[in-house]
């Protein structure tokens, strides 16, 4: 849905229109304060504006208290105004928004933006609930087959599975570790014989400003960068310089910065903790919870390029702009 056709549909629907133009932004912000007390509908009279959304879509009480600013509160009522247009023009949206969520949807720029949040968050819920009934359906069938195994093997047959007759094991973390080493080994290899490849220095420093769909793009490429160069016969160093990160963009790094972060049976389990990525950024901690980092896997850090040269003379350093 491009955004000039969802902006020209909005202006059609009266109810759009009174909520955006003239009604009172001190009564929005005051009426929904009062909503978490009363229903799951809004009305503020004299103007008889009524908003129906789920309840739990709502903000809370602790983020109408931060909203201290008129700017701030002028925002809240034309986002919750679009909000309602956008539930009735599409079912495909979240039945819950936590204080987090609305942070984040609250500093969107657009409604493209806002649109695409809310969309790609009802099918992440949607996502997590297939994925737990997977999971449950495939503990129960493996648990199934290693019964067998064990009646099989009890009996003297020779079953072929990891668990039984298996010498070597090179799968799942036994195969990132011999990955890890060989890619550790190759580097040591160049500095050994000096014949290093040329350091390549990531520079994010105008990352932040981009849009909410160019941070995950551009994010999940560098991830995407380290798994090539990983596993290349030839790897060069890399170092991702100017990280500015705000929550916004934090949430990226969390997500899509594995050689940070670890798989996500590593990460923390609270989904909006970022103070974590800060803390690296900053230089305070090493790695990002229990999981650590590969010590020949790409540095990441908000200082300049320069503290990353290492000595390097910069005549012998190349800036490549696409």
């Amino acid at each position: 849905m491009v955004e000039g056709a969802v902006i020209r549909t909005l202006h059609r629907i009266p109810n759009f229109c009174r909520c955006a133009n003239w009604c009172s932004t001190s009564a929005v912000v005051s009426t929904y304060q009062k909503y978490t007390e009363r229903s799951s509908q809004t009305r503020i009279h004299r103007g008889e504006v009524e908003l129906d959304l789920p309840s739990e879509v709502l903000p809370s009480k602790s983020f109408l208290s931060g909203l201290k600013y008129d700017y701030e509160k002028n925002k809240l009522a034309k986002l919750l105004s679009e909000m309602e247009v956008l539930y009735e023009m599409s079912d495909k949206l979240p039945m819950k928004l936590t204080e987090e969520n609305w942070k984040f949807y609250f500093n969107l720029s657009n409604l493209l933006e806002r649109e695409r949040f809310l969309t790609n968050l009802y099918h992440n819920h949607q996502n997590q609930k297939k994925v737990l009934q997977q999971l449950k359906e495939s503990a129960e069938e493996r648990e199934k087959l290693i019964s067998d195994q064990m009646v099989r093997y009890s009996k003297g047959e020779v079953v072929y599975s990891p668990l039984f007759n298996n010498l070597l094991s090179i799968t799942g973390r036994h195969f990132r570790k011999l990955i890890d080493k060989m890619y550790g080994s190759r580097l040591y290899c160049q500095e050994r014989l000096d014949e290093r490849m040329p350091f390549f220095v990531i520079d994010c420093r105008f990352l932040h400003e981009l849009t909410d769909n160019l941070q995950h793009i551009l994010t999940k490429q560098v991830q995407s960068l380290y798994e090539k160069n990983w596993f290349s016969r030839v790897p060069f160093p890399i170092a991702v310089v100017n990280v500015l990160a705000d929550d916004r963009l934090a949430q990226y790094i969390k997500k899509n910065w594995l050689f940070l972060t670890g798989p996500p049976c590593a990460q923390n389990d609270e989904e909006h903790d970022f103070s974590s990525v800060f803390s690296v950024l900053d230089g305070e901690e090493p790695s990002i919870g229990a999981f650590q980092p590969h010590p020949y896997s790409p540095s990441v850090s908000s200082r300049s390029i320069l503290d990353q040269l290492h000595g390097l003379n910069k005549g012998n350093v190349a800036f490549i702009i696409p």
